[in-house]
């Protein structure tokens, strides 16, 4: 059976991922190889990105416990901007994507909105439900039927429900970073954020709030950030995305959030705005409880004051070489 080109990258990233880190001259020779090969090896994909959007489209990234949703609503108070809360189904919709071709389009339509209707935190989103949505979907003329437009009708329709200004929208699901490759397509001219923090501190706040039960686990979920991310904005030009770090964001806000509007060219409010009945998950879920005052410096190298001797030795080997890339101190 013939498959699309997508899901090659799919399941080749992780091996590539590999390749880069290990043998660099490799990478680019097999990277070339692949640019020059892929007009010849795509295939059409039902009902996936056959006509591509230009809407503009935002994606704040990075590891959990980074201060995503603090930036999230810093920047929704300054820019007429809609980040719902965690989605967290893109890359599953990736995989239904390649898996359910050929199902037609009312199908495809139920089952990806399903994907996030039926989710366990669906009930952030202050939706009943997205029956509306699936019916008009299903009326559309044929040209607009395709994932990418279904994925933007969706943002719109989230953010009309919590009565939004926005005329941008957005996602900020950490777990969108592991799958970027995958969920890029559906968003071509999409922008991106990538927040970057102290991977110690952000494993010891993953293990704190619950997240994950031991300190290995969230150590490696933090460097795996850091790496698909590293592997992503390769292909990405640089005007199309920024990189800003949590300490940097909580120490000075202001001048963060003024450095990503213009740099990816985004709107900007006459003035600050009250974004309280838009944030959905942060009165709803404990390890946000912070996101809704103003930012402060508190956290930076918490973790490190808390981390034990014996969680040291085990993410030292996990972390240090990408805390010393980035410029933190090593455990």
């Amino acid at each position: 059976m013939k498959r699309p080109i997508g899901y090659w990258r799919y399941r080749v990233s992780p091996f590539m991922l590999g390749i880069r880190s290990r043998f660099p001259r490799t990478y680019s020779a097999l990277h070339a190889a692949a640019k020059a090969w892929r007009p010849c090896l795509s295939q059409p994909v039902a009902y996936s990105t056959s006509r591509p959007n230009s809407e503009p489209f935002l994606m704040i990234v990075g590891a959990g416990r980074s201060g995503n949703t603090l930036f999230r609503r810093l920047l929704m108070e300054r820019s007429p901007l809609y980040i719902p809360p965690e989605t967290y189904v893109l890359g599953k919709i990736a995989d239904l994507r390649l898996s359910a071709r050929g199902i037609g389009w009312a199908s495809t339509v139920d089952l990806m909105l399903a994907t996030l209707e039926y989710h366990p935190e669906f009930t952030t989103f202050d939706t009943a439900n997205l029956r509306d949505l699936a019916l008009e979907a299903k009326g559309w003329p044929e040209v607009d039927r395709t994932v990418n437009t279904l994925l933007l009708a969706l943002y719109r329709t989230l953010a009309k429900n919590c009565e939004s200004d926005a005329i941008y929208y957005g996602d900020k699901t950490p777990l969108n970073t592991m799958n970027l490759h995958r969920i890029a397509p559906f968003f071509p001219d999409a922008r991106y954020v990538y927040l970057l923090r102290d991977g110690v501190d952000v494993a010891k706040s993953y293990v704190d709030a619950g997240i994950y039960p031991d300190i290995s686990s969230a150590a490696k979920r933090w460097r795996d950030s850091v790496r698909h991310w590293e592997s992503f904005r390769v292909g990405i030009g640089s005007a199309r995305y920024v990189e800003i770090r949590y300490e940097d964001l909580v120490k000075n806000p202001e001048s963060e959030i003024r450095n990503v509007i213009f740099h990816l060219g985004l709107p900007v409010r006459d003035s600050v705005i009250d974004v309280s009945a838009c944030l959905g998950d942060v009165d709803k879920l404990a390890h946000h409880e912070n996101v809704a005052r103003p930012p402060f410096s508190g956290s930076i190298g918490k973790g490190r004051v808390r981390m034990t001797p014996n969680e040291a030795r085990q993410v030292r080997p996990i972390l240090n070489r990408f805390l010393k890339r980035y410029g933190y101190d090593r455990v």
